[in-house]
């Protein structure tokens, strides 16, 4: 019986974590313009109070560009792109590896780059 419930556990846990990660949803535009793109990546700015409300219902997220930091969601059966910075989400990343190449010697330096390095290159 303890075999059985580790092994449910075992199999159970990472589908979990997949399922969790599959529904990110867009909370809220972060600028008054905001440049959507179609899937060929012709972008426009357009107002933010022209797109759905995620006040009202949050938009999810169909798709990750990771190389142009694009996040995909549909407006009326069209897919649209916009900037992972200039949306809020309801999941926060994580850095696999925090760091970076700068040598920080002052104070203001360190509070200018304190959000600099996560995922680069050490």
């Amino acid at each position: 019986m303890k075999h059985l419930l580790t092994l449910i556990t075992a199999l159970t846990l990472p589908l979990t974590a997949w399922a969790a990660e599959g529904d990110v949803k867009i909370l809220k535009f972060l600028m008054s313009e905001i440049e959507i793109c179609d899937s060929d990546y012709n972008c426009l700015d357009v107002e933010a109070k022209t797109l759905p409300d995620p006040k009202k219902s949050p938009i999810p997220v169909v798709g990750f560009d990771e190389k142009e930091g694009m996040l995909k969601f549909v407006v009326e059966q069209q897919e649209k792109w916009v900037h992972q910075t200039e949306v809020e989400l309801n999941q926060k990343a994580e850095a696999s590896v925090i760091c970076t190449n700068q040598k920080i010697s002052r104070k203001s330096d360190k509070e200018v780059f304190a959000t600099y390095g996560l995922g680069e290159g050490c």
